[in-house]
C-alpha cells in the first residue's frame, strides 16, 4: 500500500515499466529481472537490483497435448535445458536465469546467479499452491485499492511522509508524543489490508475467470 502511494502509474504490460524508466518516464519501477537486465544489456541508462524479499519463480515449459509436431517439440525442450541451449539465456535480449548451476560458469561478468549465497538471501519461500488459490482475488483487491485509488493514495502517503520529516525535524514541537501516535495510527491505517489470511481462505474460492 506505501509503495502505491509512490506510484506514477500502474501499466497492464510488464515490458511498459522498463521502457518508462529507459525512456526517463520514471526514476524507479518494479519490473520482472529479464526486462530489467535485459534493457541494461541492450544499451539502456538503467541499472537492476534484487531488493529484499525476492520470489524467484521457475519458468515453465512443456509438450501441448494433442500437438501436431511433439517430437519437434520434445526436441526443442531437451535443447533449451542442455548446457547449449542454457547458454542462450545469457544473451542480451534474452537475459533469463539458467536452471544449471554449472551454467553460470560461462555468464557474463556481474550476471545474477540465485544459487549464490548473497542472492539467495534474498529470496523468500513462495507458494505457489496458495498464490494459485488466491490469485484472482488478490488482483481483484489491488485493483480495488491501489489501481483504481492511485491519486488518493499518493495524497494520503504524501502527507504521511511530510508529517513524518516534519516531526523528525522539529522533535521539541508541543504535543508531539500525541502527534507521533497519531502519525503510528494513519501509517497503520494507510498500509492495512482489507482481508486477512482467514478471510481470503473463505472468499477466494467467488472470485475465478471465466473463459
Amino acid at each position: 500500500m506505501e509503495i502505491g502511494g509512490n506510484l506514477a502509474t500502474v501499466t497492464a504490460r510488464s515490458f511498459g515499466v522498463s521502457e518508462g524508466v529507459a525512456a526517463g518516464r520514471f526514476g524507479v519501477g518494479l519490473v520482472i529481472d529479464f526486462f530489467g537486465l535485459s534493457a541494461q544489456a541492450t544499451g539502456a541508462p538503467v541499472d537492476f537490483a534484487y531488493p529484499d524479499g525476492t520470489a524467484f519463480l521457475p519458468a515453465n515449459i512443456a509438450i501441448v497435448q494433442g500437438g501436431p509436431n511433439p517430437e519437434a517439440a520434445r526436441a526443442f525442450i531437451d535443447f533449451l535445458r542442455s548446457p547449449d541451449g542454457q547458454r542462450i539465456l545469457f544473451r542480451p535480449e534474452i537475459r533469463r536465469l539458467p536452471v544449471r548451476p554449472r551454467s553460470y560458469a560461462d555468464a557474463p561478468a556481474g550476471y545474477p546467479n540465485p544459487f549464490r549465497g548473497d542472492l539467495v538471501r534474498k529470496g523468500i519461500v513462495f507458494d505457489s499452491e496458495l498464490s494459485r488459490t488466491r490469485y484472482h482475488l488478490v488482483n481483484a483487491l489491488f485493483d480495488i485499492m491501489v489501481t483504481y485509488r492511485l491519486k488518493p493514495l499518493n495524497r494520503v502517503w504524501k502527507a504521511i511522509h511530510e508529517a513524518e520529516a516534519a516531526l523528525a525535524g522539529n522533535p521539541a514541537i508541543a504535543g508531539a508524543d500525541a502527534l507521533r501516535a497519531k502519525l503510528r495510527q494513519a501509517r497503520r491505517l494507510a498500509s492495512r489490508a482489507p482481508v486477512g489470511a482467514a478471510e481470503a481462505a473463505k472468499y477466494a474460492g467467488f472470485f475465478t475467470r471465466h473463459k
